[in-house]
């Protein structure tokens, strides 16, 4: 949305969410929205293909935005909180691969932003 009241004409909306409540609340913000299922399962070097299915031009930009689950970096788990080897906090560090073998693999220019919470501090 916030792109959208930037003046960025987005033309494909695609999301890799599983949680049914989220799915329906991207599609009423974004009809059309694709769903693609578990990101854990997602194979990068693909995306191109897809998006070349879709008829976008390799002149386009593709613009990433992600919120990583953060559960196991929050402070408010206190010394509970797993970090990076948690089942969660590993998903963030598997998206940070999944987009660096995305950058390295596209001929088109990539632009991303990730949210996640302030981590706690591990002693």
């Amino acid at each position: 949305m916030a792109l959208a009241a930037s003046g960025w004409k987005v033309q494909h909306y695609l999301s890799w969410e599983l949680d049914p409540h989220c799915q329906r609340l991207l599609a009423q913000h974004h009809p059309g929205i694709v769903q693609l299922g578990d990101a854990t399962q997602w194979n990068p070097t693909g995306l191109d293909g897809y998006l070349d299915s879709l008829g976008v031009p390799y002149t386009q930009s593709v613009f990433v935005c992600a919120g990583p689950p953060c559960q196991d970096f929050s402070r408010l788990k206190g010394a509970r909180g797993a970090g990076a080897s948690g089942p969660e906090g590993r998903k963030l560090h598997l998206f940070a691969r999944q987009l660096a073998e995305y950058m390295g693999h596209t001929h088109r220019q990539v632009t991303y932003i990730v949210e996640n919470v302030v981590p706690q501090r591990h002693q």
